[in-house]
């Protein structure tokens, strides 16, 4: 079934085409033959971690429907984790100067405080958000809980260990926080501290699945994500949102995406020039 013989990383038309399909039943990612290149450089590592020899063998085992590491493997290789801190610094900026400050007051009676990031990759996001709590000082004592998912369970892993390269710490990280929240280990080696390690908990969660089991949420970050997604599956992806999304919270997405045509529910306002959506009950509490 490869195209040439003896190239044992390429991918016929037609395991090009069934690789596609089986990521796109899995997550609603749609990867079409213009990412050919990108699927066939990242099941490289698949072949090698898994054992196999070609793209007709790795094909095979995702045919027999039951060898759950190498679909595992498949999925988190073809998965995009492009990440870093502080990423498009407008939400953050609002978070920040405003909507904490608000968060503060709508929540002054039950005292907590629930974010969902909601494709959190390897974690910088969560960990951007919970130095911006810990900064404003306004949630002392509070029950703070930020949630990342994402359907990689490689990405999961290194955001609950919250341990990054100098490489990946160099990705828009200040220094004056590097050295107030992380801990070096060695000369290339971060540990997140625990002061903000603690606000986090992670799950693995396809958001194409319902989300209620996760609880109830302030402030939804689902950033750089549908983008990805065709209409049917951002139509289920916001549908799972609105459903623990409380009336009064906010939908943070990427400055490429929008609710308008997909779903009518969110509307969508500016808070210190970044772009975030509520409901018709919320605006009111956020536009005066």
């Amino acid at each position: 079934m490869l195209e040439t013989k003896g190239n044992t990383t390429k991918l016929s038309t037609e395991d090009l085409r069934f690789v596609s399909e089986f990521f796109y039943k899995k997550t609603g990612i749609q990867l079409g033959e213009e990412k050919r290149y990108l699927i066939e450089s990242r099941l490289k590592t698949v072949l090698r971690i898994a054992n196999l020899n070609t793209m007709d063998e790795l094909c095979q085992e995702l045919r027999k429907g039951f060898n759950v590491q190498v679909e595992t493997l498949v999925i988190d290789a073809l998965t995009t984790n492009e990440t870093s801190w502080f990423r498009d610094g407008k939400p953050f900026v609002a978070l920040e100067k405003t909507i904490l400050k608000k968060m503060a007051e709508l929540k002054a009676t039950t005292r907590t405080l629930n974010i969902w990031s909601a494709a959190s990759s390897t974690g910088q996001e969560i960990y951007t958000i919970a130095m911006i709590i810990q900064e404003t000082g306004l949630f002392n004592g509070w029950n703070v809980k930020i949630t990342g998912t994402d359907i990689s369970q490689t990405a999961l892993q290194q955001a609950k260990e919250g341990v990054y390269s100098q490489l990946e710490i160099s990705r828009g990280m200040p220094v004056k926080l590097l050295i107030k929240y992380f801990d070096q280990i060695d000369d290339n080696t971060w540990r997140v501290k625990p002061v903000i390690k603690n606000m986090a908990r992670f799950s693995a969660h396809n958001l194409k699945s319902d989300a209620t089991y996760l609880g109830k949420f302030d402030i939804v970050f689902c950033r750089n994500v549908l983008i990805y997604f065709d209409l049917q599956s951002k139509q289920h992806i916001l549908g799972h949102i609105r459903k623990v999304l409380h009336p009064s919270g906010l939908l943070c997405l990427g400055g490429s995406e929008t609710t308008y045509g997909v779903d009518d529910y969110f509307q969508p306002i500016f808070i210190d020039n970044a772009a975030f959506y509520v409901s018709e009950e919320g605006k009111s509490l956020w536009i005066k």
